[in-house]
């Protein structure tokens, strides 16, 4: 009986941009872009959440 190959399925471990990402900075960011977000959405600003929304999937720093 042959053995098959199983692919490598994920990220690769080793990813120097990974470890170089200023955790703190980036979370901070994250988390107050969110909080524009929900006052958007609490002020039924519908356009505004959109485009906070669009910015935050779409960003390189989220």
């Amino acid at each position: 009986m042959t053995t098959m190959a199983l692919p490598s399925v994920g990220a690769s471990s080793a990813c120097p941009e990974w470890d170089a990402i200023d955790w703190p900075t980036a979370l901070k960011q994250v988390q107050r872009l969110q909080m524009r977000i929900a006052k958007a959405a609490r002020e039924r600003k519908h356009g505004r959440t959109k485009s906070l929304h669009r910015l935050q999937t779409r960003s390189a720093g989220s």
